[in-house]
C-alpha cells in the first residue's frame, strides 16, 4: 500500500511538472517556433522556481535542488508516519498489526531525522563554501576593487 502511495505521488509530480512550466507563456499566445517557445517556458519555470536566475552561483543552485528534494523526502516521511499511525489506530487489537505499525513509525522517524540532518549538512557546507569563495565568484566580470575588466 505504501508503495502505491509513493508511486502515485511521484507520478502526479512528473505529470504536473510540465504543466507548471507551460502555464506561464511569456508570449501571450503569439506564434513562435519550437525552440524559442521552449526557451521562454524554461525561463518562466526557472524564474518561478528561483533556479533560472543567471546571477546565481552554481553551489547555490545545487543547494536549492538538494533542499527541494530533501523537502519532498520530509513530506513523504511525515505521510508515512501518519499512515502507520492510522494502521495502528485501526489494528483492532491485532498485535501483529500493532507491531508492524510501530516498526514503520520507528523507521519513518529515523528517515525523517536523516533527512533533517542531511538538510543541515548541505546548508552548512553551502554556507562555508559561500564564505570561503564569495557568493558571486566567477571570472570575466569587473574587479570589485577598481571596476576594471578582468576581475
Amino acid at each position: 500500500m505504501f508503495k502505491k502511495i509513493i508511486i502515485t505521488l511521484v507520478a502526479v509530480f512528473v505529470v504536473a511538472s510540465p504543466a507548471v512550466a507551460l502555464a506561464g507563456n511569456a508570449n501571450n499566445g503569439a506564434p513562435t517556433n519550437g525552440l524559442s517557445e521552449l526557451k521562454n517556458n524554461l525561463n518562466t519555470f526557472g524564474g518561478k522556481t528561483g533556479l533560472g536566475n543567471e546571477s546565481s552561483d552554481l553551489k547555490l543552485t545545487i543547494a536549492n535542488i538538494v533542499n527541494t528534494i530533501l523537502g519532498f523526502l520530509g513530506i513523504i516521511a511525515v505521510i508515512m508516519i501518519i499512515a502507520a499511525g492510522y494502521q495502528w489506530t485501526t489494528a483492532g487489537g491485532n498485535e501483529d498489526a500493532v507491531t508492524k505499525s510501530k516498526e514503520r513509525i520507528k523507521n519513518a522517524v529515523i528517515g525523517l531525522v536523516v533527512t533533517l540532518l542531511a538538510f543541515v549538512i548541505v546548508n552548512f557546507a553551502v554556507n562555508q563554501l559561500s564564505g570561503a569563495t564569495g557568493v558571486t565568484g566567477g571570472g570575466g566580470g569587473t574587479s570589485v576593487e577598481n571596476g576594471e575588466p578582468g576581475g
